[in-house]
This record gives structure tokens, C-alpha cells and sequence, in this order.
């Protein structure tokens, strides 16, 4: 996950929903919706759809060409380690995306 991201879902969720769990968590329209388990229960209910009625549905999407669709690439630098070895020692990778 990109670092930008990272701090923007600290804004985001209250101190209670950050770092609980893992991805995905779903927002819509800058509001927290829940995690896996709350979008399945809300998809099972049909209720899901409704809440994204108003969104732009996006029927022909082409893969991305710079991954070949894989969705996931390292950085090139530190392949995905986030640790770089410069003058005899490991470092910190700061541009580097927290999953790679």
C-alpha cells in the first residue's frame, strides 16, 4: 500500500478501526462502511447494491499495461523488502510502498 494511502486511512478511520483486521476496507463517499465480513453480510442482506447505486459502473476496463494485469509489482529498488543496502548496511527504503 502505497504511504499516501496509508496516513490517508488514519484520517479516515477512528483510532478503534485502524489496524483491526486486514483490507479490504470499503469506503464510500469518504465514509467507512466496514470490512470483509460487513460488505458480505450487507451483499447477502441485498443491501449492498443500493448503497452503490449513485457510483459510475466502469464496464470495459483494459488490463494495465505496466504490470501486464498482475495489479502488484515490487519497487524496483528494494523489491518490495522496503530496505536498501547503501555503504556497507541495510536502510530503510522511504519511497518504497509499504506492500511493495
Amino acid at each position: 500500500m502505497h504511504l499516501g494511502f496509508k496516513e490517508e486511512f488514519k484520517e479516515l478511520l477512528d483510532e478503534e478501526y485502524y489496524g483491526k483486521g486486514g483490507l479490504p476496507k470499503v469506503f464510500i463517499e469518504k465514509k467507512y462502511v466496514g470490512g470483509v465480513e460487513k460488505i458480505q453480510k450487507l451483499h447477502d442482506d441485498k443491501k449492498l447494491e443500493k448503497l452503490l447505486d449513485f457510483c459510475e459502473r466502469i464496464d470495459d476496463i483494459e488490463g494495465c499495461q505496466a504490470c501486464a494485469d498482475i495489479k502488484f509489482v515490487p519497487y524496483e529498488t528494494c523489491y518490495g523488502s522496503c530496505k536498501i543496502y547503501y555503504e556497507g548496511d541495510y536502510e530503510e527504503d522511504d519511497n518504497c510502498e509499504v506492500g511493495g
